[in-house]
């Protein structure tokens, strides 16, 4: 479950949700597994995420992140430490191999968001037009990571697209 919370708080930083509160999160109680005989303790895993919304599209809001990040709490303050001390915690050790591959898990997390929302995008749930302040969010937040973390991560979001009349930026 921790690996799962993990992945959900990099999903919602790279989104733009600022507004991941803990109580946003839920999990599901599974019936208990018997070993020869052994009464087990009920099993856990994460509910299915809810409330996910970019509040990054919309400027007027507080971008504070409602759970921090390591110490941080403004999402442009998120650096390598800050990614160090959460996965840290996620990995429930100070393991220098398991923090490695945990922040690994944010490069590869990170290098795999544009392109599923371009998959959605192709598979006609949105328009890239409805899309593209998400993607603005989004390459902002790889940028952020690309110059923080030292990363090379494809961010362009500057794609054209289709509009009423002719081609326009997106």
């Amino acid at each position: 479950m921790r690996d799962a919370l993990f992945r959900a708080a990099i999903l919602n930083w790279l989104l733009g949700n600022s507004d991941a509160h803990l109580k946003n999160f839920s999990a599901v109680h599974l019936p208990p597994k018997s070993a020869a005989g052994l009464a087990l303790p009920p099993r856990l895993r994460l509910a299915p995420f809810y409330d996910i919304v970019c509040i990054g599209i919309y400027p007027d809001f507080n971008h504070d992140l409602a759970m921090r990040i390591g110490p941080t709490e403004a999402w442009d303050s998120v650096d390598r430490p800050s990614w160090g001390r959460l996965a840290r915690l996620a990995c429930g050790t100070r393991s220098r191999r398991s923090v490695t591959a945990a922040i690994d898990r944010i490069h590869t997390d990170a290098g795999r968001i544009l392109p599923v929302i371009d998959d959605v995008i192709a598979s006609g749930l949105v328009t890239r037009q409805e899309a593209k302040p998400i993607r603005d969010v989004v390459g902002s937040r790889i940028r952020h990571l690309n110059g923080s973390m030292g990363w090379d991560i494809p961010a362009t979001t500057g794609a054209a697209i289709l509009g009423c009349g002719g081609w326009a930026m997106s």
